[in-house]
């Protein structure tokens, strides 16, 4: 007679990307890269495509250039994501997830809107 743990068939479920209900629960239409107990989650990837996608907010843009407005945004999100090293924010972690994350490469900060 055989026995596992399910926490470890459920790591050698998620290995092989199959997440049956009956273990999961229901899947969600959240992508694999934000779950946290995938084996390939990463915090940076998650964290820049969030703040790539929260960009869609003007009012964070407004009169910051791109890179401020998305490093200040994780820098308010670091604990979400995991982004801390040594118990404190990881600097090198925001740098670099705001250096992909920034799409405007001429730099610059945009035009206050008129409300």
């Amino acid at each position: 007679m055989t026995t596992i743990e399910v926490d470890d068939l459920k790591k050698w479920l998620l290995s092989r990307n199959f997440k049956p209900d009956f273990f999961f629960g229901e899947t969600t239409s959240a992508p694999d890269y934000l779950d946290k107990s995938h084996p390939r989650y990463s915090a940076k990837l998650a964290a820049t495509v969030q703040v790539w996608l929260a960009m869609e907010d003007g009012n964070l843009l407004d009169g910051k250039a791109t890179k401020t407005a998305i490093a200040d945004w994780l820098k308010s999100h670091y604990k979400e994501f995991g982004l801390v090293y040594e118990g404190k924010i990881n600097g090198t972690g925001i740098e670099e997830c705001t250096k992909v994350a920034n799409w405007n490469e001429k730099g610059g900060a945009t035009k206050t809107s008129e409300r």
